[in-house]
């Protein structure tokens, strides 16, 4: 008996072997690989109705038409871990997040600014931008701070857009890292009553101002879950 010959696949990537039967599904593949859709980049700058299809192009009209002065670090790293422990130190010293869109398994890939509208997704049947969610993060624009990594043999080459367009730098739009979560979880589990952890927050605090050094009751809460979380799995 002859094997099954497997479907072919519709949509193609042009970049790599990815392969699937949904439109969609390729359009967020391809934020692995820089791509976005054009209807969300828009320029970030005021009342600018330019809007273009790579971010690339929008560094470079940012810097020629509006004068933004875009930052650019180039790093490396060794391994994974590195990348995330550097990561992390960003969140909790600028008040800013990054989120992988794509396959991290991938050669290459980003992560994005959590506030860039890029997220809001794009309708598969109109091609346009969906509207922004209420109480959404998001902001209405994109954002050009992103991280891309390049993976070597010898390890992670890095470029970090610093500059952030498109939305302000606000704490509230942050959450905890994973360290500092998994701290006050722990606290929680042994029975540190909620007032007690916050109040010991607070009195650590020192003249640099950090997202955990701003932290309320909520942020508190958020982190019970964790608590009772790990409960669930050794009850």
């Amino acid at each position: 008996m002859a094997p099954m010959q497997k479907p072919t696949k519709k949509f193609h990537c042009d970049k790599c072997t990815y392969s699937t039967n949904e439109k969609s599904n390729l359009t967020r593949h391809k934020f692995c690989h820089g791509k976005i859709p054009k209807s969300v980049l828009r320029c970030p700058e005021g009342n600018c109705t330019n809007s273009f299809s790579r971010l690339e192009d929008i560094d470079e009209h940012l810097r020629h038409t509006h004068g933004r002065n875009l930052e650019v670090d180039h790093l490396f790293f060794e391994n994974e871990n590195e990348l995330k422990i550097w990561k992390q130190d960003l969140q909790k010293l600028h008040l800013s997040r990054f989120v992988a869109k794509g396959n991290t398994s991938a050669p290459s890939f980003y992560y994005y600014c959590h506030r860039s509208c890029q997220f809001t997704g794009v309708s598969t049947s109109t091609g346009k931008r969906n509207p922004k969610k209420i109480g959404s993060i998001k902001s209405e624009r994109i954002c050009t701070s992103r991280i891309k990594v390049v993976k070597t043999k010898k390890g992670l080459n890095v470029q970090y857009f610093k500059t952030h367009s498109g939305h302000t730098v606000e704490p509230g739009h942050v959450g905890l890292i994973s360290p500092e979560k998994r701290n006050i979880a722990e606290q929680l589990r042994i029975g540190v009553p909620k007032q007690q952890v916050l109040n010991k927050i607070r009195s650590n605090l020192t003249d640099e101002v950090t997202r955990l050094s701003l932290s309320n009751m909520k942020d508190i809460e958020n982190s019970q879950k964790v608590s009772n979380q790990f409960r669930n799995q050794i009850g």
